[in-house]
C-alpha cells in the first residue's frame, strides 16, 4: 500500500468509525429509552370505586381487597360479591390503565348474579409492583388470582365462588386472559378486547407505540428482528420476567368450543392484530365495534353497547348461567309484592362481608 493509498484509508476511517459509534450509540439508545418506556407506563391512580353503587343500593356488595400474586407480589382490587354462591367472573384491565375503566361493566356483571374481581396489573393503578413486565409476571398473577377466587369465603365460612370462573381481558389483560383459560377447565367463558396473535406481535407493536407509529404491522423498522432481539435482551435486565402466554392459536386450539367472544376495533391500531388473531379461533364469536375499551374511554350511549354485549355474552354462555338471586328493596322503599299488589316489608337480608 503506498503512501497515497495510506491517506485516503485513513480519512475514510476518521469518518467510517465515528459513524459506526455514532450509529451505535443511537440504536442502543434507542432500546435503552424505549424498553423503560414500556416497562413504566403513565400510572393513573385509582379514584373512583364501586362505593357510589352501594351506597344508592344501601346496601354491602364490595370489598377492597389484597391477595398473594405470582413470585412475591402482592394484588390489589375490588371484589363485589354476591348473598349466595354464584359464578366468578375476574376482568383484566389494558396496558396504560387500571381498573377503574371496568367499574360500569363490573357492575353490571354483579347486577346479573356474578360474583366480580377487578384488579390493577403491575406498574398500573395502585399495584405495589414498581414496573410492568408485559404481560409475563401478569400471567402469574392471574393465574394467582384465579386460585384466589375459587378458594373465597364470606366471613361465616360460605363459599362466595361456585367452582365456575369467566375471564374477560383488554390487550394485554385479554392476551393474558387466554392462556389461563387455556389449561384450566374451570373457566368456562372468556370474552378479550383487542388482543394480537402472539407476544412477539404485542411487543412489536408496544415499541412502536412508543415511538407514536399508527402504520400498519411491520411499517417500523423499530419491529425489525434485530432490533426486537436486543429490545428483548434489555427487558430482561428491566426484570421482565415470568410464564410466557401461549400464542392465540394455540391457546384458543386448547379453549376448544368453551363459549369466547372476541372484541376487535375498526379503529384502534391493534385493530389489525386483533383481527388477524380472531381468525385463529374458528369457535370464538366475533364483534366489530367502532371503538372499545382498548385506547379509548368509552362514555354514554357507546359505553352502554359495549357493557350490553359483555353482559350478554356471560349471561348466555353455556354452563356460565349465574342462578337466580334473592330479591331486595332498600331500606324505607316500599315494593309491591309479586302476587296481589300489596307492598311488600321494606329492607332485606344483607350479606355477611366477604373475609379480607
Amino acid at each position: 500500500m503506498d503512501r497515497r493509498q495510506k491517506a485516503l484509508l485513513k480519512r475514510a476511517m476518521a469518518v467510517f468509525v465515528p459513524l459506526v459509534v455514532f450509529l451505535t450509540a443511537s440504536i442502543v439508545g434507542a432500546d435503552v429509552y424505549l424498553a423503560h418506556r414500556m416497562v413504566n407506563p403513565e400510572r393513573r391512580a385509582v379514584i373512583n370505586t364501586p362505593q357510589g353503587y352501594e351506597q344508592i343500593l344501601q346496601k354491602p356488595i364490595w370489598d377492597e381487597k389484597t391477595w398473594p400474586g405470582g413470585g412475591s407480589t402482592t394484588m390489589s382490587g375490588w371484589l363485589i360479591y354476591q348473598d349466595q354462591p354464584a359464578p366468578t367472573v375476574i376482568l383484566s384491565h389494558a396496558f396504560g390503565s387500571n381498573r377503574e375503566e371496568l367499574l360500569s361493566t363490573s357492575f353490571r356483571l354483579w347486577d346479573q348474579g356474578y360474583n366480580v374481581i377487578a384488579y390493577d396489573l403491575r406498574g398500573h393503578g395502585n399495584s405495589s409492583t414498581v414496573r410492568s413486565s408485559l404481560g409475563l409476571g401478569e400471567l402469574d398473577d392471574l393465574r394467582a388470582t384465579i386460585a384466589y377466587a375459587k378458594e373465597l369465603k364470606n366471613e361465616a365460612g360460605v363459599g362466595l365462588s361456585d367452582g365456575r370462573i369467566g375471564l374477560y381481558g383488554i390487550d394485554m389483560g385479554g392476551f393474558i386472559s387466554l392462556t389461563a383459560a387455556a389449561d384450566d377447565p374451570a373457566i368456562k367463558a372468556i370474552a378479550v378486547d383487542t388482543i394480537y396473535p402472539s407476544q412477539d406481535e404485542w411487543y412489536r407493536y408496544l415499541t412502536k407505540a412508543q415511538i407514536g407509529s399508527t402504520g400498519p404491522p411491520g411499517s417500523s423498522l423499530v419491529e425489525v428482528g434485530a432490533f426486537q432481539s436486543l429490545l428483548a435482551t434489555t427487558l430482561g435486565f428491566y426484570g421482565v420476567k415470568g410464564s410466557q402466554p401461549l400464542t392465540a392459536s394455540e391457546a384458543f386450539s386448547r379453549i376448544g368450543d368453551r363459549p369466547s367472544l372476541i372484541i376487535t376495533s375498526k379503529l384502534s391500531p391493534l385493530g389489525a392484530y386483533s383481527r388477524t388473531a380472531a381468525a385463529m379461533a374458528p369457535n370464538a364469536k366475533v364483534l366489530e365495534l367502532d371503538r372499545t375499551r382498548s385506547g379509548s374511554s368509552l362514555i354514554k350511549q357507546d359505553a352502554m353497547v359495549y357493557d350490553d354485549a359483555i353482559v350478554s355474552f356471560f349471561t348466555q354462555a353455556t354452563d356460565f348461567i349465574p342462578p337466580a338471586r334473592p330479591k331486595y328493596t332498600r331500606p324505607g322503599e316500599a315494593a309491591k309484592a309479586a302476587a296481589g299488589g300489596k307492598p311488600a316489608a321494606p329492607g332485606s337480608a344483607t350479606p355477611a362481608p366477604a373475609s379480607k
